[in-house]
């Protein structure tokens, strides 16, 4: 393991307020976290997240009863979506059009768009009283904020445990701030899957511009840093800016514990890769790889999150099945082309980005 870091104090005070060895955070990835990976965050002194936005209430019970077997002294993180979902679904004419500007992709692939297709996802209440029932020491909230009377539930319910709000502004920093959480990730421009916009807003702003605002506009509440943070140069930059931690997805996609795909890795991985922000996959913003269908698909055909994640669920995963990069749905942040070329476990990515981080101090101290 590399040397220890004499990492500020403010850096102490977060892993002491989660019971973590290492100010870092693996970012709660829906669909490529799972308790295996949680579990060897764990081991490696960090902060695992669970993305459990899409998980059904007995999936999440069943994943949060895995990661406590591995009985690991360490926290981890529940994540889920907190927005509020349409009363309506989406009328019978948008949901037309998105299919049938679908059934080119689909065909492409050998299947028919999906007929009649219904949306469920578990309300965040449900999910939130899973994470409750386990006590889990962190809960946090994306895609929305929590409100006061829901923190404060939390709070009453399992005093151990943490709530976290995710901000991609200032204005949501300060209104995260006076719900009452404990801690702030400001994701950046940079970051890889969907943006957790929840306000109005005139520009999208880069983790290291986005960081040092939050940081003077929050006081001492620990500010988490997320958004193209791939190694300890990234880590480093981030804590001289003000942040008590930093979170890291698309750096540990690589990992052998991750759920990602071969055809994914592929798709990040080509010469050519590059990212693109887009709303054709799920009818929300987010970040991942670019390609024939994120260029061609038409915005005007998108229907309303998360009715259009539904219908291009089956696409999704025949791409995978068929290894039709062209079609993958590849999330990633900016970073991507500076993963590591092989497939490293969590804890090789640990070792690596804090001896960089090390290194880095020592050579900016002289």
């Amino acid at each position: 393991m590399p040397a220890a870091i004499k990492w500020p104090q403010r850096c102490l005070d977060f892993c002491r307020l989660v019971g973590v060895r290492h100010p870092i955070m693996l970012a709660p990835m829906a669909g490529i976290s799972n308790p295996t990976m949680v579990a060897a965050a764990q081991r490696a002194g960090i902060l695992g997240a669970h993305g459990a936005a899409y998980r059904k209430v007995a999936d999440l019970d069943h994943d949060l009863r895995l990661i406590e077997e591995q009985n690991v002294p360490s926290a981890y993180a529940v994540n889920v979506f907190r927005l509020d979902l349409p009363k309506e679904p989406p009328s019978e004419e948008s949901v037309a059009r998105s299919t049938a500007s679908l059934r080119p992709f689909y065909e492409a692939v050998g299947k028919e768009p999906p007929a009649n297709a219904q949306t469920v996802m578990a309300a965040h209440l449900d999910l939130i009283d899973v994470a409750l029932a386990h006590r889990a020491p962190v809960i946090a909230a994306a895609l929305g904020a929590f409100s006061k009377e829901e923190v404060r539930a939390i709070k009453e319910a399992s005093p151990t445990t943490k709530v976290f709000g995710t901000a991609t502004s200032v204005a949501e920093a300060v209104h995260l701030k006076e719900t009452g959480v404990d801690a702030i990730v400001a994701q950046g421009y940079e970051a890889g899957g969907h943006r957790s916009t929840f306000l109005p807003a005139t520009e999208m702003l880069s983790t290291f511009t986005l960081v040092p605002q939050v940081v003077d506009a929050v006081g001492t509440l620990p500010v988490i840093a997320a958004g193209g943070i791939m190694d300890g140069r990234g880590i480093i930059s981030a804590l001289t800016l003000g942040a008590s931690a930093v979170s890291m997805g698309t750096a540990f996609l690589p990992c052998v514990e991750s759920s990602i795909s071969a055809s994914q890795l592929a798709a990040m991985r080509a010469p050519a890769a590059h990212t693109t922000l887009t709303k054709a996959w799920s009818g929300r913003t987010a970040r991942g790889v670019a390609s024939k269908f994120t260029a061609e698909y038409p915005d005007a055909a998108i229907t309303a999150f998360p009715m259009q994640g539904t219908l291009t669920g089956e696409l999704r995963k025949a791409a995978v099945e068929q290894g039709r990069t062209d079609l993958l749905c590849s999330w990633c942040g900016q970073g991507v082309r500076m993963m590591k070329p092989d497939r490293p476990t969590v804890a090789d990515v640990c070792e690596g980005v804090l001896t960089e981080a090390g290194l880095v101090l020592q050579e900016l101290r002289g």
